[in-house]
């Protein structure tokens, strides 16, 4: 593979870098908007701007925020130790001690994992020893212990142990400080932790791993004790000296459980053949939600490492979720967050209400015929319009329309959800707030729990329904009633003030419908649906084909507790759509299809799938990270290791393995169909499909790249060999197209002058 062109990109970043105490801030700007057009941009781009916005005096926030998201730091590509040394030192001047450490120590923990070399991160690590011991002995927890040992663990990058110690400190002495605690409950699902600390109510089952983590599974044992949780403590296992009978070796374990200074611990053995291995955690896990607590459901601290492990085995799927994200394998060995036990009492806990009442909206019998379900959040006036079309129906029958707004919980007075609703004025339309903010799947079961209709049919803000579709569904029902699945044809609506970055055609608003419709003509045909979920791993619209439970097809108010009697969870996947039609694609043996349409997907400006599916190429552009960041805080899917290998990288293909991915971490998508899957090709649709002028591609591809190490070391030789030049080769983006294509050099002058 030829680097030339590579290289001579990056020696003109290193040459503008080298000339920034030299030049004037407008010619350095200048300069950096012209390397700007060359296409992708490099992760090196970001650090030189950044180092100009501090020569200009920029606030350091502002530059902080403005490289989040430009690198991935799970493993050492081109420039992440200059990333990490700049954030380090970035920290330190805004004054941030914690954040300058921990930097560093990112950057050592990756030198010695990934370069073999010995670093600082050993001090620390014996210094967090060193005061795990001195509490161990402690009877109460002195005050300046407590605050060194979590903001070792911050350094380090444990910060759930972090956290769980700092809130055990403010109970104790309130004046302390809540240093650094914004943006560690803005990651996924932390504030659902932080709850679970901070309620009164709660059991947690610490489990350890080796000798190594002994000491800090121990103190966070007692940590949660003072806390005042009900704690079990899941030793490190021993070989089972019996015989090999399993009952008997679950039994032990069981029996072992006991009392010590308020904290319950439990012996954990483990059986080793030449053809299997087992122990009994999974055994105890299943016991203490039973009998431990009164809704069945556990918080699980452990290494990340172990809590993966666990949740792979099939015994576990779906009772035992990872909550917490990985930061990197190579801290993977630090404290997670996970639950086991019963969904409807954890989904519960995000609906603050109780399992009990989450049951009962479950099985509850239906009230009328159908509900027109609209899960929604910062809906436009196209809800607007999107209401007409259901309120405008021939059905004579009775039928609800759910509106369920998540709009951002710190929105001050009424909603324009809720404005919508009211100017129509129509008692079909059930108006609900939710909880809380929710994540785009979590308030579709939220407004499907809310449903009453024998017949469940959702769409989104900015879709339609035909006039005469519920007449017509209506009579297919009634001729095949215990059929609890149906699909149908959909049209396809862009709203006229689209963005063209989404579709081209700002302006006009566009129609279009694949095939005819003739009302009446609702011939349908039943097929396997397995052979086109298969046939999906390389032809993305066979999706189409398979019910995604969101304006393609309808379901049975029943089916949703099968659904969930099947699968053990409801909507816990990535994506509200193509999670769900993976998943019943692999639990269901015949579908129906109805050969006309009934519905009409729209696209609009809020469209979240269109905007997940484009990248941002402008700086100012607000990505939908950004834009999703208050959603995260609860009831998000985080994957596994097995669910690493196909990160989100806002690729529609690469959505869909995810998905596949995130159905066999339930246990839906059998091992068969991974063994059989060609990864190869499946990472070449996903990195060919990303777009080069996308602001975050260079991250997007690392994160792949090191998702192919996870799966095979070949994959990452095939990717170095075949992909690294095709990908990265750089392009001069032509903005009108009276401009001719120049060299990289012409593209980097100020007057004239090559810098």
């Amino acid at each position: 593979m030829d680097r030339t062109q590579m290289d001579q990109y990056h020696a003109i970043l290193e040459n503008i870098e080298e000339n920034l105490p030299y030049l004037d801030v407008d010619a350095l700007n200048k300069t950096l908007e012209a390397a700007f057009t060359i296409k992708p941009v490099r992760l090196k781009w970001y650090l030189v701007k950044a180092k100009l916005m501090l020569k200009e005096k920029k606030p350091v926030d502002e530059i902080i925020k403005f490289l989040s998201n430009k690198c991935v730091p799970c493993y050492l590509y081109d420039y992440v130790d200059e990333y990490l040394e700049l954030m380090s030192i970035l920290s330190q001047i805004k004054g941030d001690y914690l954040e300058e450490q921990r930097y560093l120590y990112q950057l050592q923990k990756m030198k010695k994992e990934f370069l073999g070399i010995e670093a600082g991160c050993d001090i620390i690590e014996k210094e967090i020893v060193r005061l795990q011991e001195e509490l161990t002995h402690e009877t109460v927890f002195s005050k300046e212990l407590m605050k060194e040992l979590a903001h070792l663990y911050y350094i380090s990058g444990n910060i759930y142990l972090y956290l769980l110690w700092s809130t055990v400190a403010k109970e104790a002495y309130g004046s302390l400080k809540e240093e650094n605690w914004e943006w560690i409950l803005e990651k996924l699902n932390v504030e659902y932790y932080f709850e679970r600390l901070t309620k009164e109510d709660g059991t947690f089952v610490v489990i350890t791993t080796s000798s190594k983590d002994d000491l800090q599974c121990l103190l966070a044992a007692k940590a949660l004790k003072a806390l005042g949780k009900k704690v079990f403590v899941l030793n490190r296992p021993t070989i089972w000296e019996g015989n090999s009978n399993k009952e008997e070796l679950i039994l032990a374990s069981i029996k072992s459980v006991e009392e010590r200074d308020g904290i319950q611990y439990a012996s954990v053995y483990y059986l080793h053949t030449e053809d299997s291995y087992m122990d009994t955690r999974g055994a105890l896990l299943e016991y203490i939600a039973e009998k431990g607590t009164e809704n069945g459901l556990v918080t699980v601290l452990a290494s990340g490492l172990l809590i993966d492990q666990m949740a792979m085995e099939k015994e576990m799927k779906p009772r035992l979720e990872r909550l917490t994200e990985s930061d990197g394998d190579y801290l993977e060995e630090n404290i997670a967050v996970g639950r086991f036990g019963n969904y409807l009492a954890y989904i519960g806990n995000i609906y603050q209400t109780s399992k009990e009442e989450v049951e009962s909206a479950l099985y509850k019998k239906p009230s009328c015929r159908f509900s027109l379900i609209i899960p929604c959040r910062n809906a436009g006036e196209t809800l607007y319009y999107t209401l007409k079309t259901c309120l405008y129906q021939t059905f004579q029958g009775d039928y609800e329309i759910i509106v369920s707004d998540n709009t951002e919980m710190d929105w001050e007075g009424e909603t324009p959800t809720y404005k919508i609703c009211q100017r129509l004025q129509d008692p079909k339309i059930k108006y609900y707030r939710t909880p809380r903010n929710l994540s785009l799947m979590k308030n579709f079961e939220y407004a499907y729990l809310k449903a009453e209709g024998e017949f469940l049919i959702s769409m989104g803000a900015d879709d339609g329904i035909l006039p005469w579709a519920l007449e017509e569904l209506n009579t297919i029902i009634e001729k095949d009633p215990t059929r609890p699945i149906w699909l149908w044809n959909e049209a396809f609506y862009k709203w006229a003030d689209v963005d063209d970055r989404l579709m081209p055609g700002a302006g006009n608003a566009i129609l279009v419908c694949g095939v005819g419709y003739k009302r009446g003509g609702n011939s349908s045909y039943f097929y396997s649906p397995k052979g086109v979920f298969m046939d999906s791993f390389s032809h993305f619209e066979k999706m189409y084909f398979l019910p995604q439970l969101y304006h393609n097809s309808g379901i049975h108010r029943s089916y949703l507790a099968t659904l969930y009697e099947k699968t053990g969870v409801l909507w816990a996947g990535y994506s509200q759509d193509i999670c769900m039609a993976v998943t019943i694609a692999n639990v269901e043996e015949e579908l129906a299809f109805i050969e006309n349409v009934f519905t009409i997907t729209g696209i609009s400006n809020v469209s979240i799938g269109a905007n997940c599916r484009v990248g941002n190429h402008e700086l100012t552009q607000v990505s939908m990270i950004e834009k999703m960041k208050k959603t995260f805080v609860q009831g998000w899917r985080v994957p596994g290791y097995l669910e690493r290998l196909f990160p989100i990288v806002d690729s529609q293909i690469g959505g869909l393995y995810a998905c596949i991915l995130y159905a066999h971490g339930i246990g839906a998508v059998p091992d068969e169909v991974l063994e059989r899957a060609d990864f190869r090709a499946m990472y070449e649709r996903v990195l060919l499909e990303l777009d080069k002028q996308d602001i975050l591609f260079d991250a997007k591809v690392h994160r792949l790249r090191y998702a192919m190490s996870l799966c095979k070391e070949e994959l990452v030789e095939w990717f170095d060999q075949n992909m690294y030049g095709r990908l990265f080769m750089p392009e001069k983006v032509i903005r009108k197209p009276e401009e001719e294509k120049g060299s990289l050099e012409d593209l980097i002058k100020i007057e004239g002058k090559l810098i």
